[in-house]
């Protein structure tokens, strides 16, 4: 199924066209079992610790702009 949103990026980038930039994460769902919704706390754990170790890069590119 095709999620159908991004009305916030698209107000963002209407918005803040020189100084936004919104980036879209999908994530497979792995880390939980769709039909109890109960999710798998060492799965999300290591999706959070991926996405936290992307900050030093993020904030070094930025500091370069």
């Amino acid at each position: 199924m095709k999620f159908v949103g991004r009305q916030f990026a698209q107000w963002t980038h209407d918005n803040y066209p020189q100084s936004a930039c919104l980036l879209a994460i999908e994530f497979k769902k792995f880390y939980m079992n769709e039909w109890s919704g109960l999710g798998d706390p060492i799965q999300i754990q290591a999706i959070r610790q991926a996405l936290a170790s992307t900050i030093p890069g993020i904030k070094k590119s930025l500091a370069a702009l």
